[in-house]
């Protein structure tokens, strides 16, 4: 019992040491940020099919995807080699459902009310995604969502996730 005790006693210490030793300009301090501005989607044809199923002869690869974003009345291709989605988003299969998932991490300037993140799908195929982005100073969150002028998602609904028919 008294093994128990003293071992406690030391990982209590420890504990209080580990936790008195952050600063609050560290990761975790008070200054850490909240960024939560990620968009799912599934992408299905009239018929249901998914389009970014790569086992999909007409499905959509990463490298058929640009995302552009509007940005001062410009349009920037986004691209950041040293992001773990260096276009802006990642297909990948649905762990809670069925078929293929695209993830976007859309357009969040600050200089724009409702950012614009164009999604190019080829050459002559382009879709309009539009963000309302609540703001302070420790935080930034993707409240509303609409594609090509239709709302798509709000902050009341689950899930930030919804499907594209092409």
């Amino acid at each position: 019992m008294k093994k128990i005790l003293k071992h406690s006693l030391i990982l209590s210490m420890l504990t209080l040491l580990i936790l008195s030793s952050c600063s609050e300009d560290e990761p975790g301090g008070q200054d850490a940020a909240v960024v939560d501005i990620d968009i799912t989607m599934t992408v299905v044809d009239m018929d249901g099919n998914d389009l970014l199923d790569p086992s999909n002869p007409n499905a959509y690869s990463e490298s058929d995807i640009d995302l552009v974003f509007l940005i001062d009345g410009e349009e920037e291709v986004y691209f950041n080699a040293n992001m773990d989605a260096p276009k802006g988003f990642k297909i990948y299969k649905n762990e809670v459902g069925e078929g293929y998932v695209m993830r976007v991490f859309p357009n969040t300037a600050i200089s724009e009310d409702d950012p614009v993140t164009y999604i190019q799908w080829g050459e002559d195929d382009r879709g309009t995604l539009a963000c309302e982005i609540q703001r302070g100073e420790n935080f930034e969150i993707c409240t509303k969502v609409w594609y090509n002028g239709e709302e798509k998602w709000n902050v009341q609904s689950s899930a930030r996730a919804f499907q594209i028919v092409k």
